[in-house]
């Protein structure tokens, strides 16, 4: 996929990237706060001054089974219920 990455959308990356940082089957979001690269899968994230081409080379489809939810002191992510939409 070709567009660009809304912040805070999750994302299911469908071919991993150039450098390997990301792979294939990775949960990942850009956080609205920082514009970091937030992959939750790897329990990591990549700072936004890290978002390269070689980085941000991968493929991607909206996961739509997942959503982030930001509360007063954290941001994570959960799965949503199928039957709910």
């Amino acid at each position: 996929m070709k567009s660009k990455l809304l912040p805070d959308t999750v994302y299911r990356v469908t071919k991993g990237n150039t450098d390997g940082s990301v792979e294939a089957g990775d949960i990942v979001y850009i956080d609205k706060s920082d514009g970091s690269l937030v992959n939750c899968k790897a329990n990591g994230w990549l700072n936004k001054d890290e978002l390269v081409p070689k980085v941000m080379d991968f493929e991607y489809e909206p996961a739509d089974d997942y959503e982030v939810v930001r509360e007063r002191w954290k941001t994570y992510i959960k799965r949503v219920n199928a039957c709910t939409k």
